[in-house]
């Protein structure tokens, strides 16, 4: 066996706490209950999650959502699956909070021992208060909250987190919530059934308890966990869990989880001085990362009241939280995060922010993730796009590490991550909000030769490898039209690396080639990320472009984009010709006619051994033909989201949020783009019929619609 590593008032109000907005997840879906508008929603920039050992897990386009709170628990295990780590937990005392003594303080184990005789877990709160409300610092606060939701903490699949103790310090409330993720220390959570322990300590090596309710416990605390670091500007988090006399203390970082071995807390005193010393640290050794300088009292010599004043002006806000972020020995100046990437536990939380530069005096983008090691830092690569003059991408004012990272030497699906943030000198608008579809076309043109010029013009040969609707923004130019840009290169490759970097393989589910789903798929080409480019103008036409398909086949086709089946993405190209010319029902003849002939053309790629397809050029032609159309050139078609009708079925693997809201609906509803919301179909009626499924739907999408689904009306935006 390998050995271990070592090493107050109760009220219901709204927080402005953390820049964070959790309306909805990543990709924001406007629900049943909201009327549609007369432009798409607005999109949010994002990031695309990659996940261990095999294709992206991202589902950030997908549409299939109705999760409990059990549902929530499994999931959240399921996200951290191979991510855990045991610890002794002198080894964790030792690694995280090494002192002070706690002499003064002495450990009355006495004291606990009646408490394991209680029959519920509920007669356990009080006692525990009371016992370890001495050992915290003065002003420090042990809370019952196991029955009082936190409204406000709906982060991972829109469960809303209720700990049994929260522990805050002196600080002033953020808001009247009794439970209050945003000001959280760290929680206590009490289970007194054996099997509830999410741990087990016989293997180091396989420390996650696979049972159901192991499962759930996990999944459970591993949300709490969450809650804070999506809530509050954190590296890390921490928890305690006890188990009747035992006891785990807890650690969430964007690698993983550290979990203590279980110890006995009434015999040994390690709760006892883990409560201590950890009331008693830093800011920054309890995990809140004081690189985020909230901007009140003394502001500093360069951030002087007047700068303030314009850095509200021009970020248009007025009295919310501002925040100030130095990047390269330059302070700029924030309010909230776009993205929601950062509402899942582990990977690279990206938050994107519409940021003042102090220096300049103008806003910027400022992007802050946490960097996988073994992948080109995107500052790097924007710097070489930028020598080599490659066009229609952003410019980089600055970039660079934080100063923190996790998972360093862990091994296994642990991924090390290091702290990254970078700034853009460009502020675009989602793909999204396109004026026309003749501008449509024109924008993702404009991105497929940045692609080819990135592979081209630099000795590197970059290739982008994540093209998406995210990754593609719409830019004003000085003289009123638009250009689109290509962003978002953190998983880009370098022609000098290795053929499979790091873990996996990256990209969107949903705009990946179809080969690249086979058991063992071929080294990935050029080609690829041109079916890329088709499969997000597809994608757009279907959510966005004018047309007059009913809202059941729209989302039918929708849902085909989420197929992990080879066979089945292949077919959809053998298909697509005719189901675009007859099926989709586009108002703008060109734009049918040009998606349909790009559809016809990959197919190509799949029937006959097609050398041309791994150029550039074709597609570039076709491009160049189809907008010198002067009469698609002149309509007025605008980006729209157009209604959809989803198929709820069972349910579905990790939606990687950027992402969804869930939606707990018992009946379909539906919704008019500019009516109101009306009840739908019987669920024994909600299914689109056998002749409405694509030839791109997989197995599970046809076997949920033989055995019927409820039908979810959504407004959907492109996350950016």
């Amino acid at each position: 066996m390998e050995k271990f590593p070592d090493g107050t008032p109760h009220q219901t109000a709204t927080r402005e706490h953390v820049a964070v907005d959790h309306v909805s997840p990543r990709s924001e879906v406007l629900i049943t209950t909201l009327r549609g508008s007369t432009t798409a929603p607005l999109a949010q920039y994002s990031d695309t999650p990659i996940s261990h050992a095999r294709l992206s897990s991202n589902v950030s386009f997908s549409s299939s959502h109705a999760y409990e709170e059990q549902q929530a628990f499994d999931l959240a295990a399921k996200e951290l699956t191979g991510k855990c780590r045991l610890l002794k937990p002198a080894a964790f005392l030792k690694q995280h909070f090494a002192g002070p003594d706690c002499a003064h303080e002495p450990f009355h184990p006495a004291a606990l021992k009646t408490l394991v005789n209680a029959s519920s877990e509920v007669d356990y709160y009080e006692p525990l208060i009371q016992h370890f409300q001495h050992v915290l610092q003065e002003d420090w606060k042990l809370v019952d909250t196991h029955n009082h939701e936190d409204p406000d903490s709906g982060f991972f699949f829109a469960h809303c987190v209720k700990p049994d103790i929260s522990c805050y310090s002196g600080q002033r409330p953020s808001n009247g919530n009794l439970c209050r993720a945003c000001d959280m220390e760290l929680f206590i959570e009490v289970k007194i059934r054996p099997q509830d322990d999410p741990f087990s300590d016989r293997d180091p090596t396989a420390p996650e308890r696979n049972t159901v309710s192991g499962r759930s416990s996990r999944g459970q605390v591993i949300a709490y966990l969450n809650a804070m670091m999506a809530s509050q500007y954190r590296t890390q988090s921490f928890g305690v869990l006890i188990l009747k006399d035992g006891c785990r203390l807890l650690r969430l970082t964007r690698s993983g989880v550290d979990a203590t071995t279980i110890f006995d807390y009434t015999v040994e005193d390690y709760l006892h001085l883990f409560l201590f010393r950890f009331s008693r640290a830093t800011s920054r050794d309890r995990g809140h990362d004081t690189t985020f300088r909230p901007l009140c009292g003394a502001l500093g010599d360069s951030l002087t009241p007047e700068l303030i004043i314009r850095a509200r002006e021009q970020l248009a806000v007025e009295t919310a939280p501002l925040w100030a972020v130095d990047v390269e020995n330059t302070t700029f100046i924030v309010h909230k995060p776009m993205t929601k990437s950062h509402y899942f536990p582990v990977g690279r939380a990206t938050r994107v922010f519409i940021a003042y530069d102090t220096r300049r005096g103008k806003r910027c983008l400022l992007k802050d993730t946490w960097r996988v090691v073994g992948y080109h830092p995107e500052g790097e690569v924007y710097g070489l796009l930028a020598e080599a003059q490659v066009e229609h991408v952003p410019r980089k004012i600055a970039a660079g590490d934080v100063g923190h990272e996790c998972g360093a030497g862990y091994g296994g699906s642990i991924r090390h991550h290091v702290h990254y943030r970078i700034v853009l000198n460009v502020v675009g608008r989602p793909l999204a909000r396109f004026e026309s579809t003749h501008s449509l076309v024109m924008c993702v043109a404009h991105a497929l030769k940045a692609h080819e010029q990135a592979f081209t013009l630099t000795t590197q040969r970059i290739e982008h490898r994540d093209i998406s609707p995210g990754n593609i923004i719409v830019v004003r130019r000085p003289d009123g039209t638009d250009e689109g840009m290509l962003i978002d290169w953190e998983l880009a490759k370098y022609s000098t690396d290795d053929p499979q970097r790091a873990y996996e393989r990256t990209g969107t589910t949903q705009f990946l080639a179809a080969h690249l789903f086979d058991v063992n798929p071929p080294p990935r080409s050029i080609a690829d990320d041109i079916e890329s480019f088709v499969l997000v103008l597809i994608w757009m036409a279907l959510n966005y472009a004018p047309s007059d398909m009913p809202p059941e086949s729209r989302g039918t086709f929708l849902a085909a984009f989420d197929s992990r089946e080879a066979e089945a993405r292949r077919l959809f190209w053998f298909g697509a010709y005719p189901v675009i010319t007859t099926r989709y029902q586009l108002k703008s003849e060109p734009f049918r006619v040009f998606l349909a002939d790009m559809a016809a053309k990959l197919g190509s790629k799949y029937s006959v051994s097609a050398q041309e397809m791994n150029d550039h050029a074709w597609i570039s032609q076709h491009m160049a033909i189809a907008l010198a159309n002067t009469q698609w050139m002149n309509a007025q078609d605008p980006g729209r989201q157009q209604p959809i009708l989803r198929g709820v079925a069972g349910e579905k693997r990790r939606l990687t949020i950027s992402q969804y809201q869930m939606l707990n609906l018992k009946r379909p509803r539906t919704v008019e783009p500019e009516g109101e919301v009306q009840t739908g179909r019987d669920e024994d009626q909600a299914s689109a019929s056998e002749n409405e499924l694509p030839l791109f739907a997989s197995a599970d999408n046809r076997a949920a619609h033989d055995r019927g689904s409820t039908g979810v009306l959504v407004h959907e935006s492109v996350s950016q």
